[in-house]
């Protein structure tokens, strides 16, 4: 028999083992939950293609459900993919939401399988995850990255990120935090990373910007990205996965063709528009900048050459403009470069060689029926911002020096500028124009008048067009506007202020309103975007939502709002008063929805109208005919002459 001595000491032995065994099985647990180790701690593994997605669920997750959606659609198009030849890795989080608070990183089986409840956001079914993390920071984006480069390798990698997109303004907002990732942000993790995957790509808006793509030159190959505001539904991950599931060795040039068609084939939301560029050639790009913008910085001490380069910017075609705003976040570098080689002298050669290179650099593009034309690539528009604003964004939104001082120099003489074209009358409803610089733009104003208060309220603008004279003359109206109707309730309109924006190849016409739209007491602050079809009468309306940051700068979302039944819709316009000289943004009307909401012309109901000419440079200032007065009664249309305001 054993002395007590030595069975104690056994005894303690077994306790102790027992103990240490516990306390190991429980950190394998907790490691096996929260991320997976790797095999050996050395190598890599390695697959044909990685698809790593940063998904900043932000509102778009927390109130439409959008990242999950796009997460099935992944898992619809892979199926049961070959291991080892696809990897799919998705970091989310970044949304008011449960599951969605940091960031967690899931693999694609893991995915699949926190999917089962038809709901993403399983911590436990991942491989990592901490609730602490901001998304919006480049420490989060910095573990992203880490984590995935540590246990994957591939020989074609894609990063995508996915959330809002601001252009030079940033990406990925985390709803969390409030914070944003900007350009500077996403360049130092990829330099402290040395992580450099084979496509970068941003399933989010405004990200086809010459800054955006600039910064990100040296670390990456080719470039995904859109120039306008993408639809919430964004990428076609279905379709696209499905392609590179079936061969993921594949060329990505190939798979990236197939994501730019599939999205903008994809029915629903308009104007969309998607292209690929080639990384290395974006620095060539910018430096060709630096010689163009010398030009103009001199084309420039001339009025009639600040003019014209004005002009340039308003005639290109703009991505994210405000209703009633001359400016944009971005306007098409093609087409922008286009117009100054045509109407600014010393423009030619610098212009020349840079469109020679964005036709190299824009290896595919695309843009649909509502986008009046676009070539791949856009750059900051200066007539969306002011100069205070520019020196704010600072480093995100330099390009080369000669370019920046080009910039600097026309926001300041913008921010100055007063002159305004003149309209003179040379008869009876008829106008000429003097505009020494051949630069300003001619409109169509649409009014309703208020005796009571010499109120006068805008409903609209459209384009005036000269005779083969250049004499200008106002047409005939016939008391007719725009309204919003619900389609199952006759009686239900709202009043809309409606401004012209752009008009494409196909004759469509696109024009922008401010709306508030009201769904179970909350409400957004909307921009109402309209294409019409002259020819055939046929609309298409897009809700957007946006928000103004704490510098004043408008955030359009990629999230679209459908109006459905018992949300309430307000429309708004400007309001002038001559007397005081100031203007506000009032209510036009409201409805509340029973159907769906559809765009009809209707006559205005009885009052006081006028219509009238008005010429611009685009910079706030302006002239402005007399007002041709119109009154309706009982739904017919007198004109009275000239209305004395």
């Amino acid at each position: 028999m054993m002395p007590t001595w030595e069975l104690e000491i056994v005894m303690r032995y077994i306790r102790d083992f027992i103990v240490i065994f516990a306390v190991l099985l429980s950190a394998l647990l907790v490691v096996s939950a929260t991320e997976t180790p790797i095999i050996g701690n050395e190598t890599p593994s390695h697959t044909k293609s990685l698809v790593m997605i940063y998904m900043v669920g932000s509102d778009l997750e927390s109130e439409d459900g959008a990242g999950t959606d796009n997460i099935k659609q992944i898992n619809e198009g892979v199926g049961d993919i070959v291991p080892g030849d696809l990897q799919i890795v998705v970091g989310y989080g970044g949304a008011n939401k449960t599951g969605w608070k940091g960031m967690t990183i899931a693999s694609y089986d893991q995915l699949k399988k926190d999917l089962q409840n038809e709901v993403i956001g399983d911590e436990s079914i991942s491989s990592f995850s901490d609730p602490s993390i901001d998304m919006g920071s480049p420490v989060g984006l910095k573990t992203f990255i880490d984590w995935v480069s540590k246990r994957y390798s591939a020989d074609h990698t894609y990063l995508i990120f996915w959330d809002h997109g601001g252009g030079y303004g940033g990406f990925g907002s985390d709803e969390n935090s409030g914070n944003m990732l900007s350009l500077a942000n996403i360049a130092s993790v990829f330099n402290e990373t040395q992580f450099k995957p084979e496509v970068i790509g941003f399933d989010a808006c405004l990200m086809s910007e010459l800054e955006v793509a600039a910064t990100l030159s040296p670390y990456g190959t080719y470039f995904i990205g859109s120039e306008e505001i993408e639809p919430g539904s964004g990428w076609e991950y279905a379709k696209w996965m499905k392609v590179l599931a079936q061969n993921p060795s594949q060329n990505p040039i190939n798979v990236s063709r197939i994501i730019v068609d599939t999205f903008v084939d994809a029915p629903g939301d308009s104007g969309r528009t998607l292209s690929v560029l080639d990384l290395e050639l974006m620095p060539d790009i910018a430096n060709k900048l630096e010689d163009l913008g010398a030009s103009l910085t001199q084309v420039m001490k001339d009025t009639t050459g600040f003019r014209l380069i004005g002009k340039a910017y308003r005639n290109s075609t703009k991505f994210a403009q405000e209703p009633g705003n001359n400016g944009g976040t971005s306007v098409d570098l093609s087409l922008l470069v286009q117009y100054l080689m045509s109407h600014v002298s010393g423009a030619e050669k610098a212009g020349s060689s840079i469109n020679e290179s964005i036709n190299k650099a824009v290896l595919y593009e695309r843009h649909d029926k509502y986008i009046s034309d676009a070539r791949g690539l856009s750059i900051m528009d200066p007539q969306g911002t002011s100069h205070d604003q520019y020196l704010e964004d600072g480093v995100n939104v330099k390009v080369t020096p000669g370019w920046d001082s080009f910039i600097t120099d026309f926001l300041l003489k913008q921010s100055t500028d007063n002159e305004k074209p003149e309209l003179n009358s040379t008869g009876v409803n008829s106008y000429e124009l003097t505009d020494p610089s051949g630069t300003a733009s001619v409109w169509v104003e649409y009014f309703a008048y208020d005796p009571q208060t010499n109120d006068l309220i805008a409903l609209g603008e459209t384009p005036a067009v000269a005779d083969t004279e250049g004499t200008y003359s106002i047409p005939e109206w016939d008391g007719t506007w725009f309204y919003l109707k619900d389609s199952s309730a006759s009686d239900k309109y709202a009043l809309l202020g409606m401004f012209y924006e752009d008009s494409t190849d196909d004759g469509i016409e696109e024009y922008s309103s401010k709306v508030n739209v009201t769904h179970d007491g909350l409400q957004d602050n909307v921009y109402l975007y309209s294409y019409i079809d002259p020819e055939t009468g046929k609309t298409d309306l897009e809700f957007r939502p946006y928000t103004i940051d704490s510098t004043g700068e408008v955030l359009i979302s990629r999230a679209t709002i459908i109006p459905a039944r018992g949300d309430k819709i307000d429309t708004y316009s400007e309001l002038f008063n001559p007397d005081s000289n100031e203007s506000d943004w009032i209510n036009l009307g409201n409805m509340t929805v029973e159907g769906t909401v559809e765009l009809v012309p209707s006559i205005l109901p009885d009052g006081i109208y006028a219509t009238g000419l008005y010429a611009d440079y685009g910079n706030g200032y302006g002239s402005v005919t007399d007002l041709q007065k119109i009154e309706i009664n009982d739904g017919q249309v007198t004109r009275d002459g000239s209305l004395t305001i």
